[in-house]
């Protein structure tokens, strides 16, 4: 299928590309099933962990092809409409990378208590009290659990399915 996308200006002509067909789009989406739309947000994690900078991580379709796929952009700066037309944006987590805090690595009010009372970072607490690898493995759990509770936004997709197929 053929979309015309336009370009930032008036005076910058229109440009005709290939897309595949909403319904070719919207099938493979259908098609996600819970592990898979999991592990779009574990690879969006990950692409975080590659920025430094303020910026978002994103996941998306790619309309021409129909794989997903992964990319950033760094906050305050746009890719060109002939750039990113083709992008339908499954999942973002801003950068740089949020920080897992008490609620997501303790496990307990009685640990709670202490963490509180120990006045250290979250990171050092954990470490001093439970060692390295018990850190690891919690920061592991919390990742599981967000990556487990992720959701599409069925309703944003649309609406950019609808933007795009126009």
């Amino acid at each position: 299928m053929k979309v015309l996308i336009p370009g930032y200006s008036k005076g910058e002509p229109k440009k005709e590309f290939d897309v595949k067909e909403k319904e070719e789009i919207t099938t493979i989406l259908d098609e996600l099933d819970v592990t898979e739309i999991s592990d779009i947000w574990e690879k969006t994690y990950k692409e975080t962990l590659h920025h430094d900078l303020s910026g978002n991580a994103y996941a998306y379709i790619d309309a021409r092809t129909g794989e997903i796929k992964t990319s950033w952009l760094q906050s305050n700066t746009s890719l060109h409409p002939f750039d990113s037309f083709y992008e339908i944006v499954l999942c973002s987590i801003e950068t740089p990378v949020f920080k897992f805090d008490e609620v997501d690595l303790l496990y307990n009010a009685k640990e709670m208590k202490q963490y509180e009372e120990s006045q250290l970072p979250i990171k050092d607490f954990i470490i001093k009290n439970c060692g390295e690898k018990d850190y690891r493995e919690r920061v592991d759990n919390a990742i599981i659990d967000y990556k487990y509770k992720f959701r599409l936004d069925w309703d944003n997709i649309e609406d950019q399915m609808d933007k795009l197929y126009k």
